[in-house]
């Protein structure tokens, strides 16, 4: 029997807060996208999309360097109504990004 490859961590958008302002595409462009049907963000590559009545109210990508992905971090932090997430999986707690600096993520 395989085991499922669980990653450290999980980056969350929940796009059904999304106030269209683009902060997270300019601050990380290589990871977002605004979607040209509706002006909300899209996370790129995202692994997990949660839909309901034909819209995408979710979506999630699994990493396991965070600090890799500084992106993720700054763009969360830039985000004004905080809808971008980095959950820690061992936990799943979402990491507290607003006090906390990334080096100081484990």
């Amino acid at each position: 029997m395989e085991t499922e490859n669980k990653k450290k961590y999980t980056i969350e958008l929940v796009r059904v807060g999304c106030i269209e302002c683009g902060a997270c595409a300019k601050m990380a462009p290589t990871l977002w996208e605004m979607d040209k049907k509706d002006d909300k963000a899209n996370l790129k590559n995202a692994t997990d999309r949660r839909i309901k009545d034909n819209v995408v109210m979710s979506e999630r990508i699994q990493t396991d360097d965070i600090k890799g992905y500084e992106g993720y971090f700054q763009s969360a932090k830039c985000c004004p109504v905080r809808v971008i997430h980095i959950i820690d999986n061992e936990t799943g707690k979402k990491i507290e990004i607003y006090t906390q600096k990334l080096d100081e993520i484990k």
